[in-house]
């Protein structure tokens, strides 16, 4: 088992049984030493893995990676609490494997949130081990997998990874990846101080595309979220522009300030009681995705997508 921080590495498979074969004489050692084994992974998999395990698997935490917490920040959320909740000297093996379906910006978010793992939980008690089904998965999601993640696992054996990529730089080329993909026919909003008229506007935007008007009132939320921060750190013009791509209603808020200087904002909460830093991290559990840019001539610029889909996203569970 690695040190007392974190251990993230990737393991690339072909198949359910050969990730039951591979994995379960890790799940087996983790549990012989007390720590809590944490597997959320699809669902062949894991029944793979009950079975691979026999009555040694009777202690081991396995979920269905659809069903448990499907959204990027929440899941890091779910982990977060987990290892919150580790006995003293205790530590996590954790197996995750993302959810990579939706819309090219959901499937961005989850790549994203690899990345992110390497900063937020740098310092927890924590083996993660991602998991990347190559039967399945195309080419570029592998290599996500391996440009987020220091080490990749090679049969029961750790090696670094050669394609990983500093954090900061991978999130903020996706990001720049992202924002290439503008909307042709778009509406904009212009904010001129009235956030009663621009909520207005938005949710009636939002519904005449197709979301519910559950979804659209979190969206409105999430949006005037990000409005505020642009009125508090950002320049006029502010101005919010939308447009339906790829399934996801896409709202952009530009300002003519700096921008957000930070590519993990939001992701993690803000220590109670602190006076700032709550925006992004409110529309950030909202939205099905977020990204974030700034500087240089184009300003600030914060993207925030919904599924026209999706059902309502916000969990009791937000508080960490």
């Amino acid at each position: 088992m690695p040190g007392a921080k974190l251990a993230h590495q990737a393991f690339l498979y072909d198949g359910a049984e050969q990730f039951a074969e591979a994995m379960a004489p890790l799940v087996r050692a983790g549990a012989e030493r007390g720590d809590k084994v944490l597997v959320a992974a699809k669902r062949a998999s894991t029944e793979a893995l009950r079975a691979e395990l026999g009555s040694d698997g009777a202690a081991i935490e396995l979920h269905d990676t659809l069903e448990w917490h499907p959204r990027p920040v929440h899941r890091l959320m779910a982990v977060q609490r987990t290892i919150a909740a580790l006995p003293p000297d205790s530590r996590l093996l954790a197996l995750g494997e993302p959810v990579w379906t939706g819309s090219a910006a959901a499937r961005r978010e989850w790549a994203r949130y690899e990345s992110t793992i390497n900063v937020a939980l740098a310092d927890a008690p924590l083996r993660f081990i991602c998991l990347y089904d190559r039967s399945e998965l195309p080419a570029s999601i592998l290599g996500h997998g391996l440009g987020t993640h220091p080490e990749v696992v090679e049969g029961s054996v750790a090696c670094p990874c050669a394609a990983f990529e500093s954090p900061a730089d991978f999130v903020r080329e996706l990001d720049a990846g992202g924002r290439a993909e503008r909307g042709r026919d778009h509406y904009d909003i212009p904010f001129s101080g009235d956030h009663h008229a621009f909520r207005g506007l938005l949710a009636g935007l939002a519904i005449e595309c197709g979301m519910s008007a559950d979804r659209a009132e979190e969206l409105v939320l999430a949006t005037n979220e990000v409005v505020t921060n642009s009125v508090i750190h950002g320049a006029p013009p502010i101005v919010a522009r939308c447009w339906v791509a790829d399934g996801d209603f896409v709202c952009e808020v530009s300002d003519g300030g700096p921008g957000v200087a930070d590519p993990f904002a939001g992701w993690t909460l803000p220590a109670p009681g602190a006076p700032g830093g709550w925006g992004l991290a409110v529309a950030r559990r909202i939205c099905d995705a977020l990204e974030v840019a700034g500087g240089g001539h184009d300003g600030s610029r914060v993207r925030l997508y919904v599924a026209l889909d999706s059902e309502v996203a916000l969990e009791a569970s937000t508080a960490a």
